[in-house]
């Protein structure tokens, strides 16, 4: 009774560590039982219309797959066939650069630095081009000139100045001008992701060089603070052309990135094992990523307005869900073999994305998918604005310039502007539940009138149309507003109440098994 009552507080707390109580074990399982057999269903679905609209596919979305299935490969998703194939080329420059590190680690370790970077330069004038290297290294210094005022109002409108260059034009034309590449599309996209992460980590260290505001996430004091100011082009350099993390992050900020450059770990047997089989582990997700686009067109099936249109809603719906458990396992390989690379090195990278299928609330979407960009705009944006500590007011202001910033930083088009936006109704909205469960009348509803478990089984139904917000936002984001107006007409309003009742049950279940799932974790951290 004790504990019953103890879990009552802390279900009205509204706090997001919630640990919610076991639901009885029969209706665990049959939440189980339905989530398994409707995602296994709707897989079915994209499989068959994987098979049967093969041909009414664009045939530039295909390409001869692994000779052995003789089967067609989707190759729609340029994201993931464009790094893969850069990570298969550039391999060997990270081979050439663990030896170096342990080389420059062991024997002379006063130039590690300089090795870093000459080695770096020479392997990414290899696969960019020196200008682009250059464009990058000036962007840096003017904002490393910036910071010498100790403003951190000044480096901020420099870094969206220089922002504006990548977004808008005529900074576009001048962009793709320095590449003499006969495949400029892939060029440009490079180009650009290399600068816009190049933007994050020059903001990042000339904040910290002003003097960045420190947060719980931080493990800066105020001894430290000469060694993570660091007023050194050369540590500026570094930085931003660490080889590992350079192409696609993680992001690490700069007075984590100080700090761990400077840690010495013990080279041990045990590390060298389980370093090993985290890169085999990632060069398992990256070749079953290229199997199921061996089979499952959920890609090209979504660039295709006229067979989203006419399929079965499972179908669709199993579309939306296959986009979003492949943009996981693409980002999974895009951050986890960089970042094992960057332990060989001793830093420690933030954890790759957490699995979505165990993620109910959009708020842990931020903060466990991209944890280094999480950090960074908590870090500079929403702790300097006041945070959850300044009241509702700076609060919201502080996450509607987190919002803004990552419109900016994405791009600034529409689409972007479409999920930027959703993201913020829901989050919003998530926010809003929680500050209405403090309110006397619905805590003293949640702890009294009802059962714990009811109030499981409450927050996980106020979850659904949260997590739907959610989802049409990755819809607008993976295929553009076109195709996230396709997914709402068909998933809401085409046979509206019924595909609306349908999809709510069968996301409350999956929303019950994740509540279950970090219900587990947060007890095993807990006693650990």
């Amino acid at each position: 009774m004790r504990e019953e009552k103890k879990q009552q507080n802390v279900l009205s707390s509204g706090c997001p560590m919630t640990i919610y109580p076991p639901l009885p074990l029969l209706e665990l399982l049959s939440y189980t039982v339905v989530t398994l057999g409707v995602i296994g269903y709707i897989t079915f679905c994209v499989l068959r219309s994987s098979l049967v609209d093969v041909d009414a596919l664009n045939p530039y979305d295909f390409e001869p797959g692994w000779s052995f299935l003789d089967r067609k490969k989707d190759i729609s998703n340029f994201e993931w066939r464009f790094w893969y194939e850069l990570f298969l080329a550039i391999y060997p420059w990270y081979i050439g650069h663990v030896i170096l590190g342990k080389l420059a680690e062991w024997t002379f370790s006063q130039y590690r630095k300089v090795a870093f970077i000459v080695y770096s330069l020479i392997c990414l004038s290899n696969v960019m081009g020196w200008r682009i290297i250059c464009l990058i290294f000036a962007h840096s210094f003017i904002s490393f000139v910036s910071s010498k005022l100790k403003s951190k109002k000044l480096v901020w409108i420099v870094s969206l100045f220089l922002l504006t260059t990548l977004n808008f034009e005529p900074g576009i034309s001048w962009i793709k001008s320095l590449t003499d590449d006969k495949d400029e599309e892939q060029t440009f996209y490079l180009f650009i992701f290399a600068l816009a992460l190049s933007n994050i980590r020059y903001t990042s260290f000339a904040l910290e060089k002003c003097g960045a505001v420190d947060d719980k996430t931080s493990t800066r004091t105020e001894s430290d603070n000469q060694e993570y100011t660091a007023d050194s082009l050369v540590d500026l350099a570094l930085y931003i052309f660490y080889l590992p993390l350079f192409f696609t992050g993680p992001i690490l900020t700069y007075d984590l990135f100080s700090k761990q450059f400077a840690m010495k770990l013990k080279w041990t047997k045990e590390r060298i094992v389980l370093n090993a089989l985290n890169i085999l582990r990632m060069l398992f997700w990256a070749l079953l990523n290229e199997l199921l686009l061996h089979y499952l067109y959920f890609g090209a099936l979504q660039q295709n307005r006229t067979v989203v249109a006419s399929a079965s809603l499972y179908t669709v719906a199993g579309i939306g869900y296959w986009q979003g458990q492949f943009f996981m396992n693409k980002y999974l390989v895009m951050f986890g073999l960089p970042s094992n690379i960057a332990k060989i090195d001793n830093f420690d990278p933030p954890k790759g994305p957490k699995c979505i299928a165990y993620i109910y609330l959009y708020s842990d979407m931020w903060k466990y998918f991209d944890c280094g960009l999480y950090r960074f705009l908590k870090r500079y944006i929403y702790v300097p604005l006041g945070g959850s500590q300044a009241g509702l007011l700076w609060q919201t202001i502080g996450s509607v310039c987190c919002f803004v910033f990552i419109f900016y930083w994405h791009g600034a088009e529409y689409y972007i502007f479409l999920w930027v936006l959703l993201n913020f109704v829901g989050v919003t909205m998530e926010g809003l539940g929680k500050y209405c469960s403090k309110l006397p009348m619905i805590s003293k509803f949640q702890t009294e009138t009802i059962s714990p478990v009811s109030v499981r089984r409450l927050h996980a139904a106020l979850s659904v149309p949260i997590f739907l917000t959610s989802a049409f936002a990755i819809f607008c984001f993976f295929g553009g507003h076109d195709v996230g107006y396709v997914f709402f007409i068909r998933l809401i309003i085409e046979g509206w109440p019924v595909s609306w009742l349908s999809l709510s049950v069968f996301l409350y279940c999956p929303i019950q098994i994740a509540m279950e799932i970090n219900r587990r974790q947060m007890l095993k951290q807990k006693t650990s």
